[in-house]
């Protein structure tokens, strides 16, 4: 189940995250979209708002999808999906549905 949490109230240790967790970037839109992992990034403010940085590497399939669209999300998932994170930062989007491989599913 997936709860909102408000960015003020977003309480966690980034560097546990990035470093150890990882997260799930995904862009695009509800019909053409690629979902990677990151693990590289950083949390915090800039002029009194919330952001967050990441890194992608313009051979990456999600880099086009991050230029193309104005948004993209990052989703934390718990330790017993390590595995399906890890899947989908190891294989291309580009011709496979690599979310119904890593056995994740997408919430319409």
């Amino acid at each position: 189940m997936m709860k909102e949490i408000k960015v003020l109230d977003f309480v966690t240790r980034p560097v546990d995250l990035w470093l150890k967790k990882w997260f799930l970037l995904t862009a695009g839109d509800r019909e053409h979209y690629n979902t990677m992992a990151v693990a590289w990034g950083s949390i915090g403010g800039m002029w009194n708002h919330p952001i967050v940085q990441v890194v992608v590497r313009p051979s990456r399939y999600t880099y086009e999808f991050i230029n193309k669209y104005d948004t993209f999300t990052l989703c934390n998932l718990p330790g017993q999906y390590r595995e399906a994170v890890n899947f989908l930062g190891t294989r291309s989007g580009r011709d496979r549905d690599k979310i119904k491989e890593s056995g994740l599913t997408v919430i319409p």
